[in-house]
């Protein structure tokens, strides 16, 4: 038996194992050979990026045409974006915010020194929209202070209306909002502050411009209509909002009010409520704000102190969420129009339109109108969506007053022909301005002049089959709009004390 020899001492060491066992790896350090001859790139220019400028060194080269940046932009945009005219593109907006701040510093010395109101130039300077407010008369005579003052207001909406009455050429900033629980596309760009839309979009909407749409989604709280970028931010806002199922206002219509139901004021689904823009300053600018979206002619988002405000507001009764709340549209009112308007702007939000409910809207701005006294009709000009709207609610109540006016006579016994009125006539009886009334009726082709010569010049005669039948085509409801019960006891009344009218 042979034993086998004693382990030499020159024997390799065992190798280090893992905890499975097995023999453990070396690895290798990979070492970077370094190339004598490498040479580092030069910097990169400020002035056009590196690949940009090779190809345009190899365009010289071939001989090629080289079409130079500014000539691919328009000559405002291009002087925008170009810093010192020698074709070097800005690395960064530190001559641009020294601009801005010069402007706001500016803004604001003015306004320490009486140049503004206060409210219009704070919340311009806060927006960065650059709008100003016309400053408040200096005069002794209180009425003659306020009518200065309200025909100020009026210059400056039409200068408003003037930077901005190009606004359907420039494109959307904003691509769809979230509003509540339903999601639509915006129609027209909007001016929310800096901080939504970026300071340089707010600039070049002054000078007519676009950048497109810069916010893809913008969430508003469909209680208040605060904004925000952020989801995360808006949810946690909308489950606390103190509007929330809090309408601000007071109720002064509702629709089926007093139809002989056991609760009538606790019956009707859809109500109107008034707001003082002077009160809810806040929430009347951000509702002004997310109406622009879709009114392309609005140009009052700030100086909403001389306006009232309706909204129109449904109520659920059953399931679940009874009780609750939901704004589907406005009309804007102002305190004291020279042009006697009933109406300044009119919106239904677009998941609520064409179901019929802008009819009541515009029947209860002129039931409002009659109850104050007041002829007149919307503030010109109309939107295409509120043209259709008024023209139809227009041709209802001029439609209904006249085949009226047949059946009394049918029921006195008269032989059944043409009636003959005036314009006036039908004026005074529907409240709808004597213009509004001849535009409709001659979209009718129903109207001839009496030319027996024993009329007034406005007489007119109007066959009642033909609007019968106009109404037949149009498949017009001739049942009432307003149901004048509706409104709260004495609302908007004038009652007479001494000599002089009060309203309530």
């Amino acid at each position: 038996m042979t034993s086998s020899p004693p382990p030499s001492s020159s024997a390799p060491p065992a190798l280090p194992r893992n905890k499975q066992g097995q023999f453990a790896k070396k690895k290798k350090k990979k070492r970077k050979k370094r190339n004598p001859d490498y040479v580092p790139p030069p910097p990169r220019s400020p002035a056009l990026p590196e690949r940009f400028s090779q190809r345009v060194a190899n365009k010289k080269e071939r001989g090629e045409e080289v079409r130079d940046l500014a000539s691919q932009l328009t000559p405002d945009l291009a002087s925008l974006i170009l810093g010192t005219g020698n074709g070097q593109l800005r690395n960064d907006d530190d001559d641009e915010m020294k601009a801005v701040a010069s402007q706001q510093q500016q803004q604001q010395i003015k306004n320490r020194r009486g140049g503004g109101n206060g409210n219009g130039n704070a919340a311009a300077t806060a927006t960065g929209t650059g709008y100003k407010t016309m400053g408040a008369p200096k005069g002794k005579d209180a009425e003659g202070k306020e009518r200065v003052k309200m025909k100020a207001m009026k210059e400056k909406e039409k200068g408003m209306k003037s930077k901005l009455k190009e606004d359907h050429t420039l494109e959307r900033n904003v691509g769809d909002v979230c509003f509540g629980d339903v999601k639509f596309e915006t129609w027209y760009p909007s001016w929310y502050p800096k901080e939504v839309l970026g300071e340089k979009a707010l600039q070049l909407a002054e000078e007519g411009k676009s950048m497109g749409i810069v916010v893809q989604t913008l969430y508003v709280c469909e209680h208040c209509f605060k904004y925000s970028k952020n989801l995360g931010s808006w949810k946690q806002h909308r489950n606390l909002c103190r509007k929330r199922n809090c309408v601000p206002g007071k109720e002064v219509y509702v629709k089926n009010r007093g139809k002989g139901v056991e609760d009538p004021y606790r019956e009707g689904q859809w109500a109107i409520w008034e707001v003082d823009g002077a009160v809810d300053k806040i929430f009347c600018q951000n509702l002004s704000l997310f109406a622009k979206f879709f009114l392309d002619n609005k140009s009052v988002f700030f100086d909403v102190e001389g306006f009232k405000y309706f909204l129109y507001v449904h109520t659920t009764l059953k399931g679940p969420h009874k009780g609750d709340k939901q704004i589907i549209g406005f009309f804007s009112k102002e305190k004291m129009s020279w042009d006697n308007n009933n109406l300044a702007c009119i919106l239904m939000f677009p998941p609520w339109q064409k179901k019929g409910l802008g009819a009541n809207l515009i029947g209860v701005s002129y039931s409002i109108a009659r109850r104050e006294g007041i002829m007149g009709g919307p503030e010109k000009p109309i939107s295409e969506m509120g043209q259709k709207g008024y023209k139809r609610y227009w041709g209802t109540e001029i439609a209904r007053w006249i085949l009226t006016q047949e059946e009394l006579e049918l029921e006195k016994g008269k032989k059944k022909s043409k009636a003959g009125f005036s314009i006036q006539d039908i004026s005074q009886a529907t409240w709808i301005a004597p213009e509004d009334v001849l535009a409709t009726m001659r979209e009718w082709n129903v109207v001839q002049k009496d030319d027996k010569g024993k009329g007034k010049p406005e007489d007119c005669i109007v066959d009642p089959d033909a609007v019968a039948e106009w109404v037949e085509k149009k498949r017009i409801s001739l049942e009432w709009v307003v149901d004048e019960d509706g409104f709260l006891p004495g609302y908007a009344e004038k009652k007479k004390v001494g000599s002089e009218e009060v309203e309530e």
